[in-house]
This record gives C-alpha cells, structure tokens and sequence, in this order.
C-alpha cells in the first residue's frame, strides 16, 4: 500500500480508502501472499458512467498504457479537437 500511495502522492490512509472502494465495486481485487497484497485489476469490469457503456477498464488501461509509451519515446500526447 505504501508503495501505490506514494506513486500516487497520497497518504496511505486516502489510498486504503480508495482501493476499498475499488474492491467493493469489484474493480480491484487484493490476494494476501505471506505478508504481501499482491493487486489486481478486472479489466473487463465496463466504466461505470452510462456515457462510456461499451468501455471497460481494460480500454481504458490500454488506451493510458500507449499514450504513456508515447510521451516516453518523447512525443507529445494528442488532445481531443472541441467543435
């Protein structure tokens, strides 16, 4: 947990709060391995706003895993064109 919190730059308490809620909607589960959580992500869980039915978490993950590979390699990630 310590080591998500401070990726995220959050407390451990606030990171604790927001992966319980991740596990009761059966977003992320936790599997106890000796003294270690070991996470996971259900990726074809779909997002739960009625505008993205169709998307699951994995969409999701894969689209933010491109563009993260993206700025890696030095190009800057696209923004959507507003009409």
């Amino acid at each position: 947990m310590r080591s998500v919190a401070v990726a995220l730059g959050l407390t451990e308490r606030t990171t604790a709060a927001v992966i319980a809620d991740l596990r009761a909607e059966a977003y992320v589960r936790v599997r106890r391995r000796g003294r270690h959580n070991h996470y996971g992500v259900n990726q074809r869980k779909p997002l739960r706003r009625s505008a993205h039915s169709g998307v699951t978490v994995g969409d999701l993950l894969s689209a933010l895993g491109s563009v993260a590979a993206s700025v890696a390699d030095g190009a800057q990630p696209r923004e959507k064109k507003r009409v």
